[in-house]
Order: C-alpha cells, then structure tokens, then sequence
C-alpha cells in the first residue's frame, strides 16, 4: 500500500461523494470537479531560477577547486561540472533519499528546497571543503531584513532614587 497523501477535506469529500455514484455519473462528476479545481504551483518562477543558479554556482566552485565530475564520484566519466550535473548527481541524489521525490518539480515551495540544500550546503562542505550560499533576489533580501529589524520602542522609565524596595 501506497502512503497516504494528505488533501483538503472539501476535496476529499467530493471525491468521495464521486466515488459511490453510479457508473454513467462518475464521468461527468468528476469532471465537473476538475474543472472547479487546481494544482497548487510548486515553485515560483524566480524560485525555479534560484534553483538552477545555484546549481551553476556550485558547478563553478567545484571547477575552480578542481573538482571534476570523476574525481568527485567514483565510476563516473571525466568532465567539468555544469549546472545539470550537479542537479542530477549531488542534489538530486539528495533529494530522494531526504523527501523521496524523484522530480525537483515536486518541491513544495521553500520547505523542501531548504532541506535539501541544508544537507547539500554540508556535504560540500565536508567533502569538499566548499560553501556555496543559495542565490536570494537582492530587493526580496532587502524586504526581509527591513521586516526582521529590531523594533526599537522608546520607554519612559521613572527617575531612580537610587534606593531599592521590595
């Protein structure tokens, strides 16, 4: 048995409800159901950019301190590292073993692109001696540092007598 996936409760009452009518409904139910419903988007645009940069980045850093592909990982051919490579062999591989998902176009949208590069971002460190941070758009950064800045609230103490009582 397949583990169960976890759906919004409405959906999965309709699917239910689909699912007991008789055999000439059940097309054109559950029909009407997809057309009332969709996916949610895995990734955004710029996320899927931010992605495939920092593979390149990676395969750069890896370049440059003389990694290549076969002397990274046994049994393979030799050649340079490119964004593609790093995707299918290092975070990909990653990836499975961490969320089990074959595909980066499963990725929900940070949570799984943070676990992952977490332990990417360790293995190359360990392995390689490597950090590569992961590529943040500059105004997004900028929005959230000015969002996690310390409030400063202005208290009016009273005067210390110097004397303290309990």
């Amino acid at each position: 048995m397949t583990e169960k996936q976890y759906i919004e409760a409405e959906y999965y009452r309709e699917l239910k409800r689909i699912s007991n009518l008789k055999s000439d409904r059940i097309y054109t139910d559950l029909q009407e159901f997809l057309k009332s419903v969709r996916p949610r988007k895995q990734r955004t645009t710029a996320q899927n950019r931010a992605l495939h940069k920092y593979y390149s980045l990676v395969a750069d850093a890896l370049n440059e301190a003389g990694w290549t592909v076969q002397r990274a990982l046994e049994n393979a051919k030799e050649r340079d590292w490119s964004g593609g490579a790093v995707k299918d062999l290092i975070w990909r591989v990653r990836q499975k073993e961490v969320l089990g998902k074959e595909s980066t176009t499963e990725l929900s949208k940070w949570k799984d692109i943070d676990d992952v590069y977490e332990i990417v971002n360790r293995d190359l460190g360990q392995v390689f001696g490597l950090h590569v941070p992961f590529p943040v758009d500059p105004k997004k950064q900028k929005e959230l540092e000015e969002s996690q800045a310390p409030v400063k609230l202005e208290i009016d103490y009273p005067e210390s007598t110097g004397e303290v009582k309990f």
